[in-house]
């Protein structure tokens, strides 16, 4: 018999979605059939119920497969009660690619809608990118919170911004969704992302995933990181990014946090 409360409303439901939530931070992605086979239930119905938790953004669809991931929403309560922890190994990195690029460099974090600055190696240039370490920003504004965004498919990115406006930081910020969802495209097909004076007037930057939720960023004056040096910086971030990954702790990597 299916326990209900005094409202009448079942419980049952919300019991299965907390086991799927469990199977997700055991291990990392699922498939259907096997939370079907984990749950003891129905295809059909196991489908119903991670459509559901995908729409709350609690889970997030792997483009091109029938995997399921931790979801923007996830991400953002495992990181309300996580302060970012990122590996001395990673360090190193972040400071070889800055003295590569001549530009400071940033690991930043996707926490629902914005982008955390968590680790950096910053540019010795006396005209520079300050860094922003433990600074917030709007995901849509930034090289990072773009390149993580494009991870996601349009329709978890729309339920996230759904009913929420998009922060103008400059004249040049994207602040509709449409557009925003236009630009992942563009940058699904390049494979990193880029700002040009959207989240300050003069500062053009790069951004490339390394995880579902880390992503590294490079930025600089406009006048320093012309638009054809963006396919070299590009190369540069993702030798980095090879680099970082192997840093990172393999399980759960998707999000810094306390082990």
């Amino acid at each position: 018999m299916t326990e209900t409360n005094r409202d009448g409303t079942s419980l049952r439901g919300v019991d299965r979605a907390v086991q799927v939530l469990r199977l997700i931070a055991e291990r990392g992605v699922v498939r259907l059939s096997e939370v079907s086979a984990e749950l003891d239930l129905a295809l059909g119905s196991t489908h119903r119920l991670l459509s559901s938790l995908e729409h709350t953004g609690m889970l997030a669809r792997v483009t091109g497969s029938k995997l399921y991931r931790p979801g923007p929403a996830l991400a953002e309560l495992a990181t309300t009660f996580a302060a970012p922890r990122v590996p001395d190994d990673v360090l190193p990195h972040l400071r070889e690619l800055a003295r590569s690029c001549g530009e400071t460099a940033h690991l930043v974090q996707l926490v629902g809608r914005s982008v955390e600055f968590v680790a950096n190696g910053e540019s010795d240039r006396s005209t520079r990118v300050t860094t922003r370490l433990g600074m917030t920003m709007p995901a849509h504004a930034t090289s990072g919170g773009k390149a993580l965004l494009a991870r996601y498919t349009d329709d978890t990115v729309g339920h996230l911004y759904a009913g929420r406006p998009l922060r103008r930081m400059t004249d040049r910020t994207i602040t509709e969704v449409p557009a925003l969802l236009a630009d992942l495209h563009r940058v699904r097909e390049r494979g990193y992302a880029t700002i040009d004076g959207e989240s300050e007037p003069d500062v053009r930057g790069i951004g490339l995933a390394v995880t579902d939720q880390t992503a590294l960023v490079v930025g600089g004056p406009r006048h320093r990181i012309p638009a054809a040096d963006l396919p070299y910086l590009a190369s540069l971030l993702q030798d980095t990014a090879g680099a970082v990954l192997a840093a990172l702790p393999e399980e759960r990597s998707w999000c810094l946090g306390r082990p």
